[in-house]
C-alpha cells in the first residue's frame, strides 16, 4: 500500500495504525509468503518464525489440509483460532507465535497436530496478583 495513501486512511488513532503496521508486516513479507505458497488458505501463518499456524475457520474433523506442501487429515475438529504444529516438535521445544515464544511442547507433536492444553504447556510466568495483601508473586 502506499505510504500516503495509508496515512490518509490512519484517522483513527493508534489502534488504526497498529492494525496497518501488523497488516502491512504480515501481507507484504515475502519469507511468509513464499512459505506458506503451498497451504490451505484456512491456514494462517502470522509471522515466519513461528512455528505454529492459525486454525482461520472451523474445521470438521477429517478435514483435507495441505500445510507447506505436505497433506494433513484432521483426526478431530478443530474450532477457529486454534494452533496447529508447522513442523514436528518434540518434548520440551518452545512453541513460537507472532513471533515469540508462547509455551513449550510437553511432548512430541507431529506436524499438523492440534496445539492445545493437553501438549502445551504455557511459559508465563505471573508478576502480580489481585489477591488481598499480595501484589507480587513471590519466585
Amino acid at each position: 500500500m502506499n505510504i500516503k495513501k495509508r496515512d490518509k486512511q490512519m484517522t483513527a488513532g493508534p489502534e488504526t495504525a497498529l492494525r496497518f503496521a501488523l497488516s502491512d508486516r504480515a501481507y507484504d513479507s515475502k519469507a511468509t509468503n513464499s512459505t506458506m505458497e503451498h497451504t490451505d488458505s484456512r491456514l494462517i501463518l502470522l509471522s515466519p518464525d513461528d512455528n505454529c499456524v492459525i486454525v482461520a475457520c472451523d474445521l470438521e474433523a477429517g478435514a483435507s489440509l495441505k500445510l507447506e506442501g505436505s497433506p494433513i487429515t484432521l483426526p478431530k475438529a478443530i474450532a477457529t483460532g486454534h494452533k496447529l504444529a508447522r513442523h514436528a516438535l518434540a518434548a520440551n521445544d518452545k512453541v513460537v507465535r507472532y513471533g515469540a515464544v508462547i509455551g513449550h511442547a510437553t511432548r512430541a507433536v507431529a506436524k499438523g497436530e492440534h496445539l492445545h492444553t493437553h501438549n502445551l504447556e504455557s511459559d508465563y510466568i505471573p508478576t502480580y496478583t489481585h489477591d488481598d495483601g499480595k501484589s507480587f508473586v513471590q519466585h
